[in-house]
């Protein structure tokens, strides 16, 4: 576990994830117009037809985990808010730095990485 709230921006982390889901899109968009003008389909080499269907299966390969990244994130910042707010903190702007959070996103990553358990926050042990 690391202290979440301590290293990560959840809100520049969730617009950085929100531009890279924008810029797929517009990609998947771009391939799919390609794909569907029948006179590129019918004049292109197969392989050349093929590797573009390739990128546009991995242009929403993407956009599934950008999506699902960005909701991870939203559920994670809103139960750190929650949190917050029943510990008397609200309006402060950031994490508590007590709890220790799962790693729920690294950059360069394509998704969320696996966890073995969704523990909720661990408060700290008394006498610390």
């Amino acid at each position: 576990y690391i202290p979440m709230g301590q290293l990560v921006d959840i809100a520049k982390e969730q617009e950085r994830i929100s531009k890279e889901l924008d810029k797929a899109r517009k990609n998947l968009a771009s391939l799919n117009g390609k794909l569907s003008n029948e006179n590129f389909t019918s004049r292109a080499p197969e392989a050349v037809v093929n590797a573009e269907r390739e990128k546009a299966r991995k242009a929403a390969d993407l956009i599934a985990a950008r999506e699902e990244s960005l909701a991870a994130l939203k559920a994670l910042y809103d139960s750190s808010a929650k949190n917050l707010s029943m510990r008397g903190n609200a309006g402060r702007g950031r994490l508590p730095g007590r709890g220790f959070l799962p790693v729920l996103l690294c950059r360069g990553q394509s998704g969320p990485l696996p966890m073995a358990a969704q523990e909720p926050v661990r408060p700290r042990p008394p006498g610390r």
